[in-house]
């Protein structure tokens, strides 16, 4: 996860944002600063591994999940709250391809 958590969790026009494993309670499966937005996402929310999910993220409305594809989208539209991204970390990656595509 090259994006910062503080960018990963924006929310777009409606609402909807991604939500990393470690926001929820592991017994309750309940977002520990509103409890009102809960998961069935289980093996997610207890894994050790911090992670992402994208999906079956439930308020009084429904689904406020935003997916992978429409967190991405956000980002190349540079829609408002996702056009001042931080973009450092993906230097890391480059390199790595550009140094893969000098050894050719």
């Amino acid at each position: 996860m090259y994006y910062k958590d503080s960018e990963l969790v924006r929310a777009d026009s409606n609402g909807r944002r991604l939500f990393l494993n470690t926001e929820f309670d592991k017994r309750t499966l309940k977002l520990k600063v509103n409890p009102l937005i809960a998961t069935i996402e289980r093996s997610k929310v207890t894994s050790d591994i911090t992670t992402i999910i994208d999906q079956n993220v439930f308020d009084d409305k429904g689904n406020c999940a935003l997916s992978k594809a429409d967190f991405a989208a956000c980002v190349a539209n540079d829609e408002m709250n996702f056009n001042d991204f931080d973009f450092q970390e993906f230097r890391k990656v480059f390199t790595v391809l550009e140094d893969i595509l000098s050894d050719e």
